[in-house]
This record gives C-alpha cells, sequence and structure tokens, in this order.
C-alpha cells in the first residue's frame, strides 16, 4: 500500500478479515462464456487474498509467540495443542492488558531457580526448551542482570548431566 493510500485509512478503521471463498465454485445456468471468465478470476482472487491473509496472520501469530515471554500468552494459549487461537487484534489486546513493572533481582533469582528445575525431557521439543532458556535471559536483562551464552550453557550441561 501507498503512503497516500495508507494515510486516507482513519485510525478507527478495523481490519476486517477477508471472507472465505464457498469450498467449491458454481457456475449459474445459462451464463455465458465471458461472464464465467469473470466469474471464475473473481473465485481465484478471493482464494488467493483469504489464504494470504491467512498465512500472514499464522506467521505473525508466531513471531509473536517468538517474542513474547510464555508468562505472557499462556492464559490464550490452547494447552493440548499450543496454539494462540484468537485474533491478532485481540492477542494485542490482551497483551496490552498485562502489568507491566520493573524486574527485581529477587524476581531474576526466582526465575534462573525455576529454569534449573525444569529439567529438559525427550518428550519436549529442543526449540521449546531453548526457547524457555532464551525467555530467562530476557528476562534478567530487563533486571539489570546479564545472562551471557556461557551462563546458559552451563544451565543445559547441568540438565543435561542429570
Amino acid at each position: 500500500m501507498t503512503a497516500p493510500d495508507y494515510a486516507l485509512i482513519s485510525p478507527a478503521t478495523a481490519w476486517v478479515n477477508p471472507i472465505p471463498p464457498a469450498p467449491t465454485f458454481t457456475i449459474p445456468p445459462n451464463t455465458n462464456g465471458l461472464t464465467e471468465r469473470n466469474l471464475r478470476d473473481q473465485y481465484k482472487h478471493q482464494c488467493n487474498l483469504f489464504q494470504t491473509q491467512h498465512n500472514v496472520s499464522q506467521a505473525l501469530k508466531k513471531l509473536i509467540d517468538d517474542a513474547v515471554p510464555n508468562e505472557y500468552l499462556d492464559e490464550i494459549r490452547q494447552p493440548y495443542l499450543n496454539l494462540l487461537p484468537i485474533s491478532i487484534p485481540d492477542i494485542f489486546a490482551h497483551l496490552y492488558q498485562q502489568p507491566s513493572s520493573n524486574v527485581t533481582p529477587e524476581a531474576v533469582e526466582e526465575r534462573h531457580l525455576s529454569v534449573e528445575k525444569q529439567k529438559y525431557s525427550l518428550d519436549e521439543e529442543l526449540t521449546t526448551y531453548f526457547k524457555r532458556l532464551q525467555d530467562y535471559q530476557t528476562f534478567a536483562a530487563q533486571g539489570g542482570e546479564e545472562v551471557t551464552a556461557n551462563n546458559l550453557m552451563n544451565i543445559d550441561c547441568q540438565d543435561c548431566r542429570q
């Protein structure tokens, strides 16, 4: 979208998801060839628009999930599927409602102990385990403590030895 077009959108304009097209394309009876071709093109355009919006929405949810610590998203996450089933505006509204506070050294120490207690199991994906370590590193940085890659490796090595 060009900058002049974007400037025409008022701030109160809400995003509306595209309507999913019908599962099958049907041609009305007594339709001439040109009209049929136009209807097919419109249907393909609607399918592409819907698929693009869906893919962008899923990618944005994945980026939000990777960027935001788990404790802020656990309330809205589906427990068994580990998915964020609500819309992007609803996710942001939920995140804006979360209390923000200064991270104390005691909270960082408490998080450190909880990370050490959570052992890696073979049923868990490695990405989930390392995301937990990265969340701890981010949390500690918010509290003014630096957790280096060596510190994370020490936690990881202690976990693997046990």
